[in-house]
């Protein structure tokens, strides 16, 4: 470490000096040893006792492994279904993400980066995209991922007999081809520069060849299914052949509380350790209660303007917009 003759703090540390001091906090140094420590490479006492305070709370906010969490979703019954081109629910998509993996995620940006597909590459002029595939990945019954999975999986979704939900996203591609093991190619009808984006949505789940029984789901994702209960709950556990690295939960189990007011009340009374959709009224209670917290997520959703053609322009006016705007 280099010697600090000025005041450091904690911030002001390089990244490999903070990530050192955490190491040391953890590993049970005491405050006295750190000062002493720091003293001697040119930092006051003062700083010193600053930077340990700082480095220790670093460590205690590092995510944990381990433990079970217990949340409730706005949206659940007894047609809830854990095949992925069948989703329909803000719960259904989070139960897919734990269960399965996709060729492709999307970022915070909207635009995609690799996930089970290592590389994505376009043809010239976009009718064409291969997909280099990820070797060494698991399913959660120990069978190696292959092209012959993605195929499989991405052809449930075309076709006119395909009852995905998102088949009007793909109704370019013509076909999906295997090029060898670790290789996959979707051929198009028409140039698409989106289709990646398209396969990072919720529905373009990777499924073993030829798996058809969703009551018992079989993917790479960070979760194996323990127990699914349509319209009562879902429960899974950590996958420990997860390809990166293993979730923090040990178990995890979601279940709907359709009434917002019974939602809260929930969570107030401690049943469930979080829950989704907080209704606006109820949010300074929450804020209030000792040992809660609320989260906001900033999301791409947005609510649909009328068309000026549509209104009244005598109506209240919260109905549309001009048509100029």
């Amino acid at each position: 470490m280099a010697r600090h003759r000025n005041s450091p703090t904690f911030e002001t540390l390089p990244n490999g000096e903070r990530e050192r001091v955490v190491r040391m906090v953890k590993s049970g140094t005491t405050r006295r040893e750190f000062i002493g420590w720091m003293t001697a490479l040119g930092a006051s006492a003062a700083a010193a006792g600053s930077i340990f305070v700082d480095a220790r709370s670093a460590w205690a906010s590092t995510p944990k492994k381990g433990g079970k969490l217990t949340f409730a979703f706005n949206q659940h019954g007894p047609a809830d279904t854990l095949d992925p081109a069948l989703l329909q629910s803000t719960l259904a998509y989070i139960r897919a993400r734990s269960l399965y993996g996709s060729l492709v995620r999307l970022t915070n940006d909207l635009s995609y980066e690799p996930e089970l597909a290592e590389q994505v590459i376009p043809n010239a002029d976009l009718t064409e995209w291969t997909f280099m595939l990820r070797k060494g990945v698991e399913f959660h019954d120990g069978k190696t991922m292959t092209a012959d999975d993605v195929v499989y999986s991405m052809n449930r979704h075309i076709g006119k007999d395909s009852i995905s939900k998102a088949s009007a996203l793909v109704n370019m591609v013509d076909r999906w081809e295997k090029v060898n093991e670790h290789e996959v190619r979707a051929v198009l009808s028409s140039p698409n520069a989106d289709l990646p984006i398209a396969l990072g949505t919720f529905h373009f789940k990777i499924v073993p060849d030829g798996h058809t029984d969703f009551s018992n789901p079989i993917g790479t994702g960070p979760f194996r299914n323990k127990e699914f209960k349509p319209g009562v709950r879902h429960v899974v556990t950590a996958f420990e052949n997860y390809w990166e690295d293993g979730p923090y939960l040990d178990e995890f189990e979601n279940f709907g509380i359709s009434d917002p007011v019974s939602r809260v009340s929930a969570l107030l009374a401690g049943d469930i350790d979080g829950a989704q959709a907080i209704p606006p009224k109820a949010i300074a209670t929450i804020d209030d209660a000792a040992g809660h917290e609320m989260w906001t997520v900033p999301s791409g959703a947005y609510i649909n303007i009328a068309s000026a053609s549509t209104c009244n322009p005598r109506a209240i006016p919260t109905c549309c917009w001009p048509s100029s705007t």
